[in-house]
């Protein structure tokens, strides 16, 4: 009877303490991170802030999203341009644009996800702010511009099946699937002085005063519209912003020789005789011959344009052979006189059995994707600026020192085609698929076969991606593609992770980056700018192993866990408490 009651008790100890699962927290989650925007008009850049309520114990960033809401305009939408990540191993990549959906059809969104290389790479202190990303708007100016707030329509579920909004996760501050995001605090308004940059209109500003300066007005307060141009070089801040020249100095690389001598005649085509990636303006060596181009100023005459060794007539600092003699005009010319480049009569490049045309550079640099064929009358089919990578999109378009996914290559070399096949647990790229697209007007330049697949299209209408998938494998029921119909515009659309160098993987496989994917597209005009990375998930075969979560039969987290075994731990403290006391 004693043993019986005994176990009676222990049975009701273990039930109690098993029973209490779920209630005993590990840490208390509570929203600890705030969002603002901020316009500068010094640099005429949107700045994106965020602080800490508190600082978390300890510093171990997981995951980030914010959205960005800005009124929609038809003819010169939002533009986001010369995008700048502040910290080297934070890298802020587009995770979904939307304009004028139907939930609000007068603003555009622009969502941005982090990728922590390293997690503690922002040190986050009681309520100090820190820049996280700043950019441009490529157009004009078109009025407030917010972060998404809470209770915004757009808000998931929303018309277009995406997922929108803003989110940060840091172990410090809870669990791995917690929301630490609380609130946004100001706005970012381009038509109004805002000289320290605090969101708050300066109280003397009258923003209503366009024509003429008002005396009252801050002094940075430009009515007249004129653009800034702090160092005076002839280039504005603004486009200095996009270059990554500095607006302060007019010889941003201290070479002798001042930015807009070495921009050239076009600022979306900046000059880069070598072809490294790095424009003129900020390369201390421009043709890469070996002699920094501060010392190609033979005579010292403070004029780098008749310094000529070889009587070519390219200047030493643009001629990677200064001493080469060319006297003679039967000879074949060691370099082309205007992109110095090796001169080459082949007219197929790139080797895809196409005439190269329409591209005044036929190299491909040595940073370029190597599987990279595109022929350059497709690339450049639909404009008269380079595209140095061949993926359809024009330089201008991607900015020229840019690197979105922090691979070490500049956007303008780095290869970006319409999407991957990749596997959904480790973004491993898979060749062997193939994709075909049905529509009128279409160029299919990659069928999928090499692991991606690229499509450019010249009419308007209704595009359907038709899949088959590398043997073995299947498209993830995990991740399925948007319900919706994807429509393509003026603008570049991101929609998934890139490569990450030329590794074969995707920079990351999470979900929160590569989704969603779309298999419908439209168009309203004749043309459209590309939609790129819209990657299309797998699971078997070679993707074996995989680690989908189906959100109806979700498994434990790694908190979940944690709780399981604290629970376990306390009931058998309990358990061999109470047995000694029976003793």
């Amino acid at each position: 009877m004693g043993q019986t009651m005994k176990h009676h008790r222990l049975k009701q100890l273990t039930l109690g303490i098993i029973a209490s699962f779920g209630v005993i927290p590990l840490a208390y989650a509570e929203p600890s991170i705030d969002y603002r925007i901020a316009w500068d008009d010094n640099d005429q850049r949107y700045h994106v802030y965020m602080k800490a309520i508190k600082a978390p114990t300890p510093n171990y960033n997981m995951t980030a999203q914010i959205t960005i809401k800005a009124p929609y305009s038809e003819e010169k939408p939002f533009t986001i341009d010369a995008f700048t990540n502040t910290y080297e191993d934070v890298q802020w990549t587009s995770s979904g644009t939307a304009h004028a959906p139907d939930d609000d059809n007068s603003a555009s969104y622009f969502s941005y996800s982090a990728s922590f290389k390293t997690p503690t790479a922002i040190d986050w202190q009681a309520d100090q702010e820190v820049e996280v990303f700043s950019f441009r708007n490529k157009n004009d100016c078109l009025g407030i511009v917010n972060i998404m707030s809470g209770d915004d329509p757009f808000n998931y579920p929303n018309s277009l099946g995406t997922n929108p909004g803003n989110q940060f996760t840091n172990m410090g501050w809870g669990n791995i699937g917690d929301n630490h995001y609380r609130e946004n605090y100001g706005e970012a308004n381009c038509l109004a002085s805002d000289s320290n940059n605090d969101s708050e209109t300066n109280p003397t500003d009258n923003p209503t005063d366009e024509q003429t300066d008002n005396p009252a007005d801050n002094p940075s307060n430009n009515d007249n519209t004129t653009p800034i141009d702090s160092d005076n070089d002839g280039i504005s801040d603004a486009d200095e912003a996009l270059l990554l020249t500095d607006p302060q100095l007019s010889d941003s690389d201290e070479d002798g020789i001042d930015d807009l001598s070495e921009i050239g005649g076009d600022i979306h085509q900046p000059l880069d005789t070598d072809g490294d990636g790095l424009i003129n303006a900020l390369d201390s060596d421009d043709d890469n011959d070996g002699v920094f181009t501060e010392d190609e100023d033979r005579n010292n005459d403070g004029d780098f344009s008749n310094d000529d060794q070889d009587n070519d007539g390219i200047p030493d600092y643009l001629d990677p052979i200064d001493n080469q003699n060319t006297s003679n005009n039967n000879t074949e010319q060691p370099t082309d006189n205007q992109t110095n480049q090796p001169d080459n009569t082949s007219t197929d490049n790139n080797n895809d059995s196409n005439n190269d045309t329409g591209n005044t550079d036929q190299t491909l640099p040595p940073s370029e994707h190597p599987n990279n064929q595109v022929d350059d009358s497709v690339a450049n089919s639909t404009s008269g600026e380079d595209d140095s990578d061949n993926d359809g999109i024009i330089n201008y378009m991607e900015g020229y020192s840019t690197d979105r996914d922090g691979d070490n290559i500049a956007d303008r070399f780095d290869y970006d085609p319409s999407g991957y096949f990749y596997c959904e647990n480790n973004g491993k790229i898979l060749t062997g698929g193939r994709v075909h697209i049905t529509g009128d007007a279409i160029t299919m330049v990659e069928d999928g076969s090499k692991g991606y697949y690229q499509f450019i299209s010249l009419a308007k209408g209704e595009y359907t991606l038709d899949i088959t998938p590398p043997s073995g494998t299947e498209v993830s029921p995990y991740r399925p593609a948007s319900e919706k119909a994807l429509p393509m515009g003026d603008n570049l659309m991101i929609l998934g992770a890139g490569e990450h160098g030329q590794s074969g993987y995707l920079e990351t496989a999470a979900l929160e980056v590569n989704g969603p994917w779309y298999n419908r597209f439209t168009m309203d005009s004749d043309y459209a700018a590309p939609v790129i990375n819209n990657n299309i998930p797998l699971i078997g075969g070679v993707c074996n192993n995989y680690s989908f979560v189906d959100e109806t039969k979700k498994i434990p987290t790694l908190s979940e866990w944690a709780q399981i075994l604290l629970t376990l731990l306390i009931a058998t403290i309990g358990i061999k408490a109470w047995q000694r006391r029976q003793h």
